[in-house]
């Protein structure tokens, strides 16, 4: 996903309503206090000291409520330098930074205790999603969790990016975790772009998944 597109993309993108702006952070917020929750439960402090990192942040508002409401420490990541502009000019108190997961620095590997993909995978190349699944789990303490929203779909599809020449893959991009016996899903929701109705039409579906990675012994 080039700079310049993920730049078109970022104006787009502001340019739409703020309903669709938040779609799905009412789930994104109740799946993070489900963390924060299974901590308390546990007897366990690391709540209070969670690194939280999204991908593809692009305005930043996302990552920076999450700063607000949470008080995490907060990366967002994201191609488009408008994107990430914006969001340092609006929100000073996250560290945002040009990239993408294959660019991420290795200073956070083992550092992350939740990766945030919004709406970016199918998006990705499909080359390089193995490497984006192995980087993801770099990025995460053993114990980490994997926030995961884009189109909810069974089928593996690809779709022309607005009037572009590149393309867009859709896919259940859970599966390039849950394979492995280290990732567990804890949580699952449905939703749409425009509401909470059920749809047939997979370019309108959105699923959000809870992942954990749990390392044994």
């Amino acid at each position: 996903f080039k700079e310049k597109l993920g730049d078109d993309y970022f104006d787009r993108m502001l340019k739409n309503s703020s309903f669709e702006k938040r779609i799905g952070q009412d789930y994104l917020i109740s799946f993070i206090q489900d963390i924060v929750n299974f901590h308390k439960e546990n007897n366990s402090n690391a709540y209070k000291k969670i690194t939280f990192l999204e991908f593809g942040c692009g305005a930043g508002w996302r990552t920076a409520e999450i700063k607000d409401k949470f008080n995490f420490k907060c990366y967002g990541v994201d191609p488009s330098k408008k994107a990430i502009s914006h969001a340092k000019k609006n929100y000073p108190n996250v560290n945002f930074s040009t990239g993408s997961v294959t660019k991420v620095s290795s200073k956070l590997y083992g550092k992350i205790d939740i990766v945030f993909f919004g709406f970016c995978l199918f998006l990705v190349d499909q080359i390089d999603l193995f490497e984006v699944a192995s980087i993801t789990n770099k990025l995460l303490k053993p114990n980490g969790h994997i926030i995961l929203m884009d189109f909810d779909t069974k089928n593996t599809y690809k779709k022309q990016f607005y009037k572009t020449n590149l393309f867009s893959h859709k896919m259940n991009f859970s599966s390039l975790f849950l394979w492995h016996p280290f990732y567990s899903i804890c949580k699952f929701t449905s939703f749409t772009h425009k509401s909470n109705n059920i749809t047939n039409d997979q370019d309108e579906k959105i699923g959000m998944y809870l992942i954990n990675k749990y390392v044994r012994g």
